[in-house]
């Protein structure tokens, strides 16, 4: 069965961070500077929870075939980021070339390959090499591989045990975390931060799946209000409190709140079910990957 509302959300969460994305020349100051479009960075880590929650929903079993598993998730997510990767390094060759002058801040061929080689091999994640990567958004496609990888190795070796070691993986996630001090980490180590909406999306199934939590009819509508008062929130702090309130409050947060669309059939689940945003939301790891290959040819 499709949790319909989820794809709608996916769609919803990829056009408010193109925003998020788009240069500030192009866009009128009232969205651009709404505190809602610049903390939109925190919907990558919904994206997160989403999948965790799906994958638990349909591979959440014994007889898992890792290999087979990571076969079907590579293929899944590869083949769109190898073409947007390869657009994107066209561009950015072909500029550094011959547009050195329309550049912000033009690359050697040489870091231009070594970037294109983190993003082709889905390691810009991980602290392996510190070249950077191509196509900002294409770090969350290496986390969520990474993900998928944990996932696998919990449920076919660690099965009975499945619930403490995803804790454990969470924890761990957390207070790296937050001995780095920045939770919205991309690059370097942002794959923990992948675990940890992943795993959070692992007990959002638990919950949905033994309807643990009972919720209210109409929930959905206060948890929208409840998001822009968090998105608010990350507006007004900054140093040892936003690192606080991010390691604690988005992931308890983001995961509440996707657990109640899975359940809830208030308005605003409603909503993500018509055809707007079912369309979006089908189109939406294409709008992901793709938008900001626009943004460079702007």
């Amino acid at each position: 069965m499709r949790i319909t509302q989820l794809d709608g959300l996916r769609g919803l969460f990829s056009v408010l961070i193109i925003f998020l994305h788009y240069p500030k020349e192009y866009l009128p100051s009232y969205i651009y500077e709404n505190f809602i479009i610049r903390n939109s960075f925190i919907f990558v880590d919904f994206f997160f929870v989403i999948s965790g929650f799906v994958i638990s929903y349909n591979y959440s079993k014994t007889n898992l075939d890792l290999k087979l598993f990571l076969k079907k998730r590579i293929i899944s997510l590869y083949p769109l980021l190898f073409y947007t990767s390869f657009i994107f390094i066209f561009f950015e060759i072909t500029g550094s070339i011959f547009f050195k002058e329309l550049l912000n801040s033009p690359e050697t061929l040489k870091i231009l390959f070594q970037r294109a080689i983190n993003t082709l091999l889905m390691i810009n994640s991980m602290p392996i090499f510190n070249n950077g990567w191509i196509n900002e958004p294409s770090w969350s496609i290496s986390a969520e591989i990474i993900s998928y990888l944990f996932f696998g190795l919990v449920i076919r070796y660690f099965f009975n045990k499945k619930d403490v070691i995803s804790i454990i993986i969470i924890l761990i996630s957390l207070i790296t975390l937050y001995n780095i001090g920045d939770f919205f980490i991309f690059g370097g180590l942002s794959f923990l931060r992948a675990l940890v909406g992943f795993f959070i999306g692992y007990f959002v199934f638990v919950c949905h799946k033994f309807y643990i939590i009972k919720l209210p009819y109409n929930f959905d509508s206060f948890l929208c209000i409840a998001l822009l008062g968090v998105l608010y929130t990350l507006n007004t702090l900054n140093g040892k409190q936003l690192l606080l309130f991010s390691v604690i409050i988005i992931p308890l947060f983001s995961g509440l709140f996707i657990l109640t669309i899975t359940h809830d059939n208030g308005k605003f689940t409603r909503l993500m079910k018509t055809n707007t945003f079912q369309f979006l939301g089908k189109i939406s790891y294409s709008v992901y990957l793709n938008h900001f290959i626009i943004i460079l040819i702007i």
